[in-house]
């Protein structure tokens, strides 16, 4: 049995909280009566105005439009880090590098900040608070000039210890979208 479900909110706003579901009959309609026991009404003008959207094919372009700068701004992020001490996690999507750094990820995360620069150090996605030798460089919201000076903030930032070395950069190609729509 397949079910898909996919939302919008991602390509749009966490906000619209809008998806869907596609699978057999039984199962939709289940999940429709579970969900009209939580919100019993929804956002109809909301709901009828995406839908005009997914079927003029305005949804699916600009799914497709983003999908393509996302790709490019994650590889002129790659190409700006190459000189840096982190080996990016290879990926096919998402809207952020995830990078090895050494044992100074911390430091280097709060050293960027002063530099006006906001990274995330893995530890902050740990459960457990742990240490973590990664940073998460997010890119959406950032066009070239800014991932330009974010990096050279990122750069006076590094911290300054015998450990530091340069990293060997893997591809940061994205595959190609093979959905009319594009998905994550």
């Amino acid at each position: 049995m397949v079910i898909h479900i996919g939302t919008l909110s991602k390509a749009f706003a966490p906000g619209l909280r809008l998806g869907w579901v596609a699978g057999p009959v039984p199962v939709v309609e289940r999940l429709v009566a579970l969900r009209r026991s939580v919100d019993r009404q929804g956002n109809h003008v909301i709901e009828r105005a995406v839908a005009e959207l997914l079927d003029d094919g305005t949804i699916p372009r600009h799914i497709r439009r983003m999908r393509r700068t996302y790709a490019q701004r994650r590889a002129h992020l790659g190409a700006l880090i190459a000189d840096l001490p982190l080996t990016p996690a290879p990926t096919s999507g998402g809207l952020a590098l995830w990078c090895k750094t050494g044992p100074d990820a911390d430091q280097w995360a709060r050293a960027a900040v002063q530099q006006g620069v906001f990274v995330r150090s893995g530890r902050e996605f740990r459960l457990d608070g742990a240490r973590s030798d990664h940073l998460r460089l997010g890119f959406s919201g950032l066009d070239e000039a800014a991932l330009t000076e974010a990096v050279q903030g990122l750069r006076r930032a590094l911290p300054r210890s015998p450990t530091a070395q340069r990293a060997r950069v893997p591809s940061l190609r994205t595959p190609p979208d093979r959905s009319p729509a594009g998905t994550e």
